[in-house]
């Protein structure tokens, strides 16, 4: 197997404190051959002779600005990377466990798509609902199958089939939830894993409520990974994900203190 690129798409927030914990829990569990490649910014700590990092120009103004710069980053890193499968994850996804080929190769939703983006469940705003809803007008178009496949958990692409698939779509006009179309337009033999059937599933904590941090952080190591919502990343989650990586990762500089003479 070729090496599986890591695409970690990144904004500064800060000194980047999550992404440094994500990168050294992706050193600590992932158990396949991979390299990091960080597009966006770049945070002083971070070793770029070990992560790739490159910071295209991305024109992302409109009604969605968020939205089309992930999806300008992407573009830019199938355009100008030569990879074969790329992993994309996030700053605030972390790798609780060790997490073979095997286990990043399988096929994750959330849940069976409703009619309409506004029958969600959760706390999605309003922007994300419209992207969402251009999603399910496009699956419903092309007679796709219609999961929602936005787990914010690592997920495992074809580099030259997520090309074309973006290339089918056209992804110029309007946003679209990139994940949820690649996956049901791939038509996988293999039948994902949903977890709303999954009463009591150990894939993912998640902290995105009040209430979540006191559920999960005591039982983080019975979850494959973790993720929060910007809103709950707090000193109490940040001392905790400490405990559990103290060791600086490759991916960080050795930075000396500065000593008065």
């Amino acid at each position: 197997m070729k090496k599986a690129s890591i695409f970690i798409p990144y904004k500064k927030q800060g000194e980047g404190e999550e992404l440094k914990l994500a990168l050294r829990s992706i050193a600590k569990n992932c158990n396949f051959e991979y390299e990091i490649i960080i597009v966006g910014d770049c945070p002083d700590w971070l070793n770029t002779d070990e992560a790739i990092h490159f910071n295209p120009h991305i024109s992302a103004a409109g009604e969605f600005p968020k939205a089309w710069n992930i999806i300008g980053k992407l573009k830019s890193l199938l355009e100008g990377h030569d990879m074969d499968k790329m992993v994309l994850t996030y700053d605030d996804v972390i790798f609780l466990n060790p997490v073979t080929y095997k286990n990043i190769s399988k096929t994750i939703a959330l849940a069976p798509l409703p009619a309409t983006a506004n029958e969600l469940n959760g706390t999605a705003s309003d922007v994300w609902k419209q992207i969402m809803q251009n999603t399910i007008k496009a699956l419903k178009r092309n007679n796709l199958p219609s999961l929602n496949f936005e787990t914010h958990l690592p997920r495992l692409f074809d580099a030259k089939k997520l090309s074309e698939m973006m290339s089918f779509f056209g992804f110029q006009k309007r946003p679209y939830c990139f994940p949820t179309l690649y996956f049901n337009w791939l038509k996988s033999k293999e039948t994902p894993i949903v977890l709303s059937e999954i009463p009591d599933q150990k894939i993912k904590a998640g902290i995105y409520f009040p209430g979540d941090f006191e559920k999960y952080v005591p039982v983080l190591k019975q979850y494959f990974y973790l993720n929060w919502s910007e809103q709950y990343w707090s000193p109490e989650l940040e001392y905790e994900l400490l405990k559990l990586f103290p060791e600086p990762s490759i991916f960080e500089k050795d930075i000396l203190p500065n000593v008065s003479l």
